[in-house]
């Protein structure tokens, strides 16, 4: 009887794949061996074993495929064990080492001196360092303070009622620090909030090319903003201000003839940061 060649391939690749699969500890022996492109890594000579991290906000998460089963993953104060099918994802909040940041350009900081620990079965668990990764979602983590505290690791509150400085988030990215600014973002004592509220709008007209010719008109929307100082460490509303909004039309228009423009009224910034430098303690 003639056996086709596929009837005899079959079953030797299934268990050439379990075989793999299980025996891949053996690869798990030095954090050299994790082969990084940015957040993406391999283990060096293994194909289809890798995975990747990424960060966002304060959750650090770290995923991985075609690892030994049964392989313990620890990172930060979370453990996961790595499933039947050799995959794992797995996630922490980091929001306790967010307070290191030096306050430099936050739009670009990174979390640094981060690593996840890895123990094959029947090996020595192993610490890999893992590549620094921008805080993407610093904003959104200040923001919280609207709810509650917002504290990095086991800060204490004593002393929170003073307010030697206070971090401005905004759009801008620019986090402006009001006040001694401290040299790590732990150091900051409250954060400036503001909502810039929907309202009215006028017509600015009367606009002209340097050749004077008619340009469109420009729709000014009149946004009231409030703005919001909270102690950061407790999450207190410190002070709070509806600024009306600044009735100015435009100085000068860059859109082509023909098209409306709709613009915001500006924000009064000069104004704020004014009110907001009153509430720092002297």
């Amino acid at each position: 009887m003639r056996v086709s060649p596929a009837a005899i391939l079959l079953p030797f690749v299934v268990l050439v794949g379990c075989e793999n699969l299980d025996e891949r500890a053996q690869y798990l022996t030095d954090p050299d061996v994790f082969q990084w492109s940015r957040h993406n890594f391999r283990i060096e000579g293994v194909k289809k074993m890798g995975g990747n991290v990424n960060l966002f906000g304060n959750r650090l998460s770290f995923h991985c495929r075609g690892f030994p089963p049964g392989t313990k993953i620890a990172l930060g104060d979370k453990t996961a064990t790595v499933s039947s099918e050799g995959k794992l994802h797995l996630k922490t909040n980091v929001q306790g080492l967010m307070g290191a940041v030096a306050l430099g350009k936050l739009s670009k900081a990174k979390l640094t001196d981060v690593s996840v620990t890895i123990h094959p079965p029947g090996k020595k668990p192993l610490t890999v360092p893992l590549p620094a990764m921008r805080l993407s979602g610093i904003d959104d983590v200040l923001k919280k303070v609207k709810k509650g505290p917002v504290r990095f690791g086991a800060e204490s509150t004593a002393g929170s009622g003073t307010i030697r400085n206070m971090i401005w988030v905004d759009w801008t990215l620019e986090h402006p620090v009001l006040g001694s600014k401290p040299a790590t973002l732990s150091g900051i004592d409250a954060v400036l909030l503001v909502e810039r509220l929907e309202g009215t709008t006028r017509m600015c007209t009367g606009y002209k090319t340097r050749k004077g010719q008619p340009m469109p008109d420009v729709k000014l929307r009149l946004r009231d903003t409030v703005a919001s100082i909270y102690a950061r460490r407790t999450g207190k509303l410190i002070a709070k201000k509806q600024f009306s909004a600044v009735n100015s039309c435009p100085t000068y228009v860059s859109k082509k003839r023909g098209i409306r423009a709709v613009r915001n009224s500006p924000l009064p910034k000069g104004n704020i940061t004014d009110w907001a430098k009153s509430h720092l303690s002297s």
